[in-house]
């Protein structure tokens, strides 16, 4: 997540698999503290601002196997440690949130953030973790300005060419000085180095990244890979949060395909000892400010029956449930697909064979079994 320093305020919601089929995470700037006995009655982790401490100790009252994680980023802590522009002395800017960038080589710097982790979560005890913001993989000059100008920096040549190095010791100290607390980074899907170092991540462009366009997709081996480390990091007692979402101006339709699609994908990967969980927002301008909830998020495909596989001959790839299966064709191929029985569709109808079209997913629920969703929950905002 990549945001300008006012935009620091958010949070998280997840309810687990055994429930429904999948777990959520929502985020949001602001939120009011009497919403607290609804999000608490729905999810299982919320990630926030510090400031809504006394919200999370109502949430935890409610429901105390609730986890609460509290928002740092990893670049922008304190007015010191700057990294300055080589051939200038200009201040760094990011070209797109407007943050000063601090200098992560600077070791003081790392013990600074690290020591004010600590004592937050020892003044908020009803905080589990830190979710660290912006634990990026490499850093570029076209991504930042010279502080007052347009002009691209240049950055230190040492905090380049070893930028893995010192992310690595950052995320290593927080772990360590927190001891039993937990930490989340937000990193990419290729990031085993960082997260091996800490609790878990998030994976901001899991299916579709809300800041492309309704008509890009990620390729059919880029898609495999994250769907497969999200298998492979939640399975293996991490926590791995993946989002995903489009540009604003897209069309109803394209949401709603969208949302079908990203969450059929996420259902591929997801494990069944709730370490796994997706967000998708779907109207970008408002990500912040509000809670998203599909109906279509509460079909009861129970619990999966093994891994997701390839299905013979095609592109296409298929999951089965206790009461359902899902299928997902991340290609630009179409393709039609028979069934060994019928299924029931999502509007009620019973197919035996189905037209997979291009980037898209479905949920086909078994025609014998409960398939009712439970009610929408109470108290939280809903956007069919």
């Amino acid at each position: 997540m990549k945001k300008s320093l006012f935009l620091f305020l958010f949070l998280i919601f997840i309810f687990p698999i055994k429930i429904n089929a999948g777990n959520f995470f929502i985020t949001s700037y602001a939120f009011n503290d009497s919403d607290a006995p609804a999000i608490a009655s729905k999810y299982d982790i919320i990630i926030t601002s510090i400031s809504k401490a006394s919200a999370v100790s109502t949430m935890k009252s409610l429901k105390p196997s609730m986890k609460a994680f509290y928002y740092r980023d990893a670049l922008t802590y304190g007015s010191t440690y700057y990294v300055l522009d080589v051939n200038t002395g200009k201040r760094i800017v990011n070209a797109k949130w407007g943050w000063y960038l601090r200098d992560i080589s600077n070791d003081r710097y790392r013990n600074d953030l690290t020591n004010s982790v600590v004592s937050t979560l020892g003044s908020n005890t009803q905080f589990d973790g830190v979710h660290l913001d912006d634990c990026w993989l490499s850093i570029k000059a076209n991504e930042f300005y010279q502080e007052g100008t347009s002009t691209p920096p240049t950055l230190p040549s040492n905090l380049v060419s070893n930028w893995q190095t010192y992310m690595t010791s950052l995320i290593q100290r927080v772990k360590s000085a927190v001891g039993s607390k937990l930490v989340i980074i937000n990193a990419s899907p290729w990031a085993s180095n960082y997260v091996a170092q800490c609790d878990g991540q998030v994976d901001e462009g899991f299916g579709h990244a809300n800041w492309d366009n309704p008509t890009y997709f990620l390729s059919q081996s880029s898609w495999v890979y994250h769907v497969n480390t999200l298998a492979s990091v939640s399975a293996n007692s991490k926590y791995y949060l993946t989002q995903s979402g489009v540009k604003d101006g897209t069309t109803q339709e394209q949401v709603n395909d969208l949302v079908l699609y990203c969450f059929a994908s996420f259902l591929m990967g997801a494990p069944t000892n709730n370490n796994a969980y997706a967000k998708h927002y779907f109207c970008p301008s408002l990500r912040y400010s509000n809670y998203y909830w599909y109906l279509d998020w509460e079909r009861n495909l129970g619990n999966a029956i093994g891994n997701y596989y390839q299905i013979s001959g095609t592109n296409f790839y298929r999951r089965d449930f206790e009461k359902g299966i899902v299928l997902v064709n991340p290609t630009t191929q179409t393709g039609k697909v028979v069934l060994e029985k019928a299924y029931c569709n999502l509007a009620g109808q019973t197919v035996s064979e189905i037209d997979l079209l291009d980037h898209k997913g479905m949920i086909l629920l078994d025609c014998l079994k409960d398939t009712t969703p439970p009610a929408p929950p109470k108290g939280v905002k809903i956007i069919n």
